[in-house]
């Protein structure tokens, strides 16, 4: 137990200014954006990631439907980040053929993000459009615009 507790205490070592800056970044965007998401504070549009940290919450207590809706691919997050703490901490090995594994799960969130941008958006959160998005701050023609477009 004392090796595994060396081993993530090494890594978040590592890690620890790329985690001080995402947690600043999380506190200063969803403070003055009330999102976290860059693409939908910017455009408006959810991206392929969203919903994923609230399906893996929902997964973790046991709210297993509604992480499928929030975004399916939670569930290969899941299995991933499980695969990746018992090799790198458990067994204490390399964790070769993780850049594929990720291109995979890269891949499956872009075709699940196309499907839902063609059947349920704009719908329920995540697949909404935000109307208080920064194009529409510099652009007043912006909402009206894709509302005339594309009916959102």
């Amino acid at each position: 137990m004392h090796l595994i507790l060396r081993r993530i205490a090494g890594d978040v070592k590592q890690y620890r200014w790329a985690a001080a800056a995402f947690l600043i970044y999380y506190f200063v965007v969803r403070s003055v954006f009330h999102a976290f998401c860059p693409l939908l504070i910017l455009t408006g549009f959810p991206c392929p990631g969203c919903g994923t940290t609230r399906a893996v919450i929902c997964i973790f207590t046991g709210q297993f439907v509604r992480a499928w809706n929030l975004n399916p691919c939670a569930y290969l997050w899941v299995i991933f980040g499980a695969w990746f703490c018992c090799r790198r901490y458990i067994m204490g090995k390399s964790v070769r053929g993780m850049t594929k594994w990720l291109a995979v799960i890269a891949a499956a969130m872009f075709a699940v993000y196309l499907y839902r941008m063609a059947t349920v958006f704009p719908g329920y959160p995540p697949m909404s459009f935000k109307r208080d998005n920064i194009l529409n701050r510099l652009l007043p023609f912006y909402n009206d615009l894709l509302r005339h477009l594309f009916g959102i």
